[in-house]
C-alpha cells in the first residue's frame, strides 16, 4: 500500500509540474483519526509534503464522526477509540480548516458525508462555508432531502 501511495505521489508531482496548475484540481480529505483542531493542519500539511505541493485546491473533513488519533486500522478499531459525532470538535475543526485556508495550505475547505443536520450545526459557528459536501448518491440511495438541500 505504501509504495503505491508514494509512486502517487511521485506521479502527481511530475504532472503538476509538467501542466499548468490552473487546469487541476487536487483536493484531499483529512484523515478520520486527525478529527481534533490540533491534527488539521498537521494533516494538511503531511499529506502536502508527500505530494510534493504547496498548496491543495479542495480539503476535505471526511466525516463528521471521529476516532482517536492514535487508530492506525480502522477496520479494527477499539472501542474506547470511538469517539463518535460531537458539535464542539466538529466546529473545532472547521477552525483548524478555516486556518489552513488563512495560511494558503488550501484554496477551498468542504465536507463530506456531512447531514443535513450536520451541515446546520456547522453553520452555526463557521467563518468560511463549506465549498462542497461530498455525499454518497446513487439510483439506490439517492438522498433527495440531503440533495435538494445542498443544491
Amino acid at each position: 500500500m505504501r509504495l503505491r501511495l508514494e509512486s502517487l505521489c511521485r506521479s502527481v508531482s511530475r504532472r503538476v509540474c509538467a501542466r499548468e496548475r490552473t487546469s487541476l484540481l487536487l483536493l484531499n480529505s483529512g484523515q478520520v483519526a486527525n478529527m481534533e483542531k490540533q491534527y488539521v493542519l498537521l494533516s494538511l500539511q503531511k499529506s502536502l509534503k508527500k505530494l510534493q505541493l504547496d498548496y491543495l485546491d479542495l480539503f476535505l473533513v471526511y466525516s463528521p464522526f471521529a476516532f482517536s488519533h492514535t487508530v492506525t486500522d480502522l477496520k479494527n478499531i477499539a472501542e474506547d477509540d470511538k469517539l463518535g459525532y460531537d458539535e464542539c470538535r466538529v466546529a473545532g475543526v472547521w477552525e483548524g480548516m478555516e486556518e489552513a485556508v488563512s495560511e494558503g495550505l488550501t484554496r477551498a475547505i468542504g465536507v463530506s458525508n456531512f447531514t443535513i443536520r450536520n451541515t446546520e450545526a456547522l453553520l452555526k459557528t463557521a467563518k468560511i462555508v463549506p465549498a462542497v459536501n461530498q455525499v454518497v448518491c446513487h439510483p439506490l440511495f439517492q438522498q433527495n432531502k440531503l440533495r435538494e438541500y445542498i443544491l
